[in-house]
């Protein structure tokens, strides 16, 4: 089932000359040193790297404000026009903590969280989101939710999310080289990481394996030539098995998580304004 409104406005038919000069400088500067380490010091250093190199930082009103949720150390945003009665749990990418804290540390954590937002605002008031490993996570928590007996949440963005550790998908292959940012060998390896305790199709690990019959809504941005693009494909096919509403997006030749460069790209500015347009949907 998917939902009808594409958004707010439709994305460009070709590829922005500010994205395909953004490409040329992700893949000769973060593609050969990678962001995503087993290594925690590494991991941190190249996500500083990244940030630094691309020029990503917030924007100058919105109020940060470590906090810790059910144990669990978090960082709460807010801009001064933000509403209270509703908020977005966002878990970002990365190395899901690992490998000092193991499957299933990481969604303990998540539905911890979401449990005590949920409690406080209602689940009907929060969006569940994520990007990379991070929307991998988000949909894996709507799975737990679920089995869980838990209210769902009113709707989950997922933005270049990676759903299958096991790199089943023709994408890991097709797309290795023209993927301007993601290295398909070191997320494998990374992935092997991941699953050796468990299995590689375990759904709580790779959503793109869950049946998604009675989770939330989804809103799902990939880009045409990421590594991930098949990752993304699986979740939109899995939602359209279960019957539940699937709001999936293609950009021609973004990068991994296009939403984030909306300081520098059009096509990126218009992939924020869908994710408003989405959860405002889901919570009027």
């Amino acid at each position: 089932m998917a939902i009808t409104d594409p958004g707010p406005r439709h994305a460009p038919s070709a590829p922005s000359r500010r994205l395909r000069l953004l490409n040329r400088v992700l893949r000769s500067q973060v593609k050969p040193n990678g962001y995503g380490s087993l290594d925690p010091a590494e991991a941190l250093a190249g996500r500083q790297r990244f940030e630094r190199q691309t020029g990503m930082t917030r924007t100058p009103a919105t109020e940060v404000r470590p906090v810790t949720v059910a144990g669990v150390p978090a960082v709460w945003f807010r801009r001064p026009d933000s509403r209270t009665d509703a908020a977005i749990l966002y878990f970002h990418g990365g190395d899901r903590l690992a490998p000092e804290h193991r499957f299933p540390a990481w969604l303990d954590d998540a539905l911890a969280t979401y449990e005590v937002t949920a409690a406080h605002l209602g689940a009907e008031r929060v969006v569940v989101a994520g990007d990379s490993a991070g929307g991998g996570l988000a949909l894996a928590l709507l799975l737990a939710a679920r089995d869980a007996g838990l209210p769902q949440p009113a709707g989950v963005v997922t933005l270049s999310p990676w759903t299958d550790l096991c790199g089943l998908g023709d994408s890991w292959r097709t797309n290795a080289a023209a993927d301007p940012m993601i290295d398909a060998g070191w997320l494998g390896d990374i992935g092997r990481g991941l699953t050796a305790d468990v299995g590689e199709r375990h759904p709580l690990l790779s959503p793109a394996f869950g049946d998604f019959a009675g989770c939330a809504p989804v809103h799902i941005q990939v880009g045409s030539t990421e590594v991930l693009l098949d990752d993304a494909r699986a979740v939109r096919d899995a939602y359209e098995r279960a019957g539940v509403p699937v709001d999936h997006h293609e950009w021609p030749e973004a990068p991994h998580v296009l939403a984030s460069f909306a300081r520098w790209l059009p096509e990126a500015r218009v992939a924020v304004e869908r994710i408003g347009a989405f959860v405002h949907h889901r919570i009027p």
